[in-house]
């Protein structure tokens, strides 16, 4: 007679390939997960950076000279109230709803840089000093909750006009 030897099979292969499949299952969720949550980091950064560049493009927009000098009230007063500006646009960005507004506050008068202080100068002698402007940009994103401010101080030369400034 001859013996048949059978085998005992405890099915170890099946459960380590199971396990393996679980552990892959696991290792993919994760990286999907951290693909969603980049993908809101760097949407956040998109709408973050436009809003810089729009509070940066309303002060721009307003810095030179002429708008500076031309919003200022035409009487020396003291302590002039802040001028603002506002401004919608799309910045080059489709679907974007952006809006921005940008106010000038007069710092006040000062002697130019380089500039000496003496006693030779004569009553009616024009003087030329820098006036100081400071510029506050802010833009934020409709129905976002972005929101950014920017603020510049400029000097720009003209002549004395001993009105004092109103900047914090």
């Amino acid at each position: 007679m001859v013996a048949i030897r059978t085998q005992r099979q405890n099915g170890s292969a099946l459960l380590i390939s199971l396990l393996l499949l679980v552990l892959i299952a696991v290792v993919g969720l994760s990286a999907l997960s951290d693909t969603a949550t980049n993908e809101i980091i760097a949407a956040n950064m998109q709408q973050k950076s436009i809003g810089f560049q729009a509070a940066e493009s309303s002060i721009r927009s307003i810095e030179d000279w002429q708008t500076l000098a031309t919003n200022l009230p035409a009487t020396p007063i003291n302590d002039p109230p802040p001028v603002s500006f506002e401004r919608n646009d799309a910045f080059d960005q489709p679907k974007v709803d952006v809006t921005a507004r940008a106010e000038f506050q007069y710092c006040g008068e000062r002697m130019p840089i380089g500039a000496s202080l003496s006693a030779s100068e004569g009553v009616g002698v024009v003087k030329f000093m820098d006036q100081i402007f400071e510029i506050r940009g802010e833009a934020t994103i409709n129905n976002t909750r972005v929101r950014s401010e920017h603020r510049v101080r400029v000097s720009k030369q003209h002549f004395e006009t001993n009105r004092t400034g109103n900047c914090p």
